[in-house]
């Protein structure tokens, strides 16, 4: 178990470090800077997929069933990163990609229950929660890289998948997504750890737009399939956390001053980002059953 979770956690933050490292001294201008981006985004796709068959399970290549499709959420938002890494496309043509994603991703994750059991009125209402609720997320996650390029917005974004994980497995009882969300986080992770090694280098990585929306997707999928799938008490709330996180990080850093540039601002951000996380998982750990634990 312990080697699984070693898996799980170490070759996907290498890769984000990776990442990290194909952005060095990347600026916002430079006319190469949307193919790192792009590169970056298949990287991040290949090695969550590569990663879950050897920790989760063999999924086939034509998926059948929701939790085959889970570990081919990393390849479905690609095309939407890719669109996102091209600064010249119009943004509505971004957020219409975007959108199209999260309806795909929504789509194979619940068609079962649209097919059997829900009405059209509850499939619209789930798929557009659903979209609403992601897109809130990689809003708030794009503003606040481009407004606090640095470890508080990185930071921000993987206590929000974290946060995932930790809800996934205490409050929807689910080890199994809160483990696909742990290599999502730990994708992230390694990026955080390029993005702190070049501020204390005095150099630059730009994350720029798009080049974390993969795993972002990812853990909103994972998330969706809690909400579908697992067995909360109060799933809408447990999501809303977590959707909250990026959303906090993101009002926050609108919030705070100018004297609040350095290590200060960057702190309020990333607390700011955790205060959704810890009420959660606070929650789910006092009103999870004593004979879970055993």
């Amino acid at each position: 178990m312990i080697q699984q979770l070693l898996f799980s956690v170490v070759p996907p933050g290498v890769v984000g470090l990776l990442v990290a490292l194909l952005l060095w001294r990347c600026r916002s201008g430079e006319a190469f800077l949307h193919w790192k981006v792009g590169a970056g985004a298949a990287v991040f796709a290949i090695s969550f997929f590569a990663v879950n068959q050897f920790t989760i399970g063999r999924t086939p290549i034509v998926p059948s069933s929701a939790s085959e499709w889970a570990a081919w959420f990393g390849v479905l938002a690609l095309p939407s990163a890719l669109t996102a890494s091209v600064r010249s496309i119009p943004t509505v043509v971004l957020w219409i990609v975007r959108v199209a994603t999260l309806l795909v991703i929504g789509w194979v994750s619940a068609r079962s229950q649209m097919h059997d059991a829900w009405t059209p009125t509850k499939s619209a209402s789930t798929l557009s929660i659903f979209v609403l609720g992601s897109a809130l997320v990689l809003l708030s996650s794009e503003v606040l890289l481009a407004r606090r390029p640095g470890v508080a917005s990185v930071l921000a974004i993987v206590t929000m998948i974290s946060g995932s994980a930790a809800v996934l497995v205490l409050a929807f009882y689910s080890l199994k997504l809160a483990q696909s969300t742990g290599i999502a986080a730990a994708l992230v992770g390694g990026v955080l750890a390029g993005v702190a090694a070049a501020q204390v280098l005095r150099t630059d990585i730009t994350v720029a737009r798009g080049a974390l929306d993969v795993p972002i997707f990812i853990a909103m999928g994972l998330l969706l399939h809690g909400w579908l799938f697992g067995d909360a008490e109060h799933p809408t709330a447990m999501s809303a956390a977590i959707v909250a996180s990026p959303i906090a990080a993101c009002l926050a850093s609108f919030a705070l001053s100018s004297r609040w540039r350095g290590w200060r601002g960057e702190l309020a951000v990333a607390a700011a980002a955790c205060v959704p996380i810890v009420a959660a998982v606070t929650y789910s750990v006092a009103t999870r059953p004593a004979d879970s634990y055993s």
